[in-house]
């Protein structure tokens, strides 16, 4: 009965965030663009200024936002998390790469033979 008490808790409490969430996108004006086949949310900079602690809640939620700016000037906000993970993607590709080129020059014959020194 007590485990039955905390998962209700639980979704009551995601569902009321979900409900304000829902709220502050329809008062501010928050959009759902799609770029490149990923859905995002987009705002205007002066909405950010006004509702910065709701943005960043959003963002830490997992959602990225655009925020549209004049001429053209957009900026994502994401948070420290993706940040990180798309750094670590960029680096294993980076690495990946370096190792293909590698391959590469083996195969055109660029390779040198090292033996093995033991002790």
């Amino acid at each position: 009965m007590k485990m039955v008490k905390s998962l209700q808790a639980v979704i009551s409490k995601r569902l009321n965030r979900g409900l304000e969430l829902l709220h502050f996108l329809i008062l501010y004006d928050i959009r759902s663009i799609s770029h490149g086949g990923k859905l995002m949310l987009a705002v205007k900079s002066k909405d950010i200024k006004q509702n910065f602690k709701h943005i960043c809640s959003i963002v830490f939620g997992g959602e990225t936002l655009m925020i549209s700016r004049p001429k053209n000037e957009n900026v994502v906000l994401i948070s420290e998390k993706k940040y990180y993970e798309l750094e670590k993607a960029k680096q294993n590709a980076e690495y990946l790469a370096k190792i293909d080129r590698g391959f590469e020059q083996i195969r055109a014959g660029k390779g040198q033979i090292h033996e093995l020194i033991e002790d």
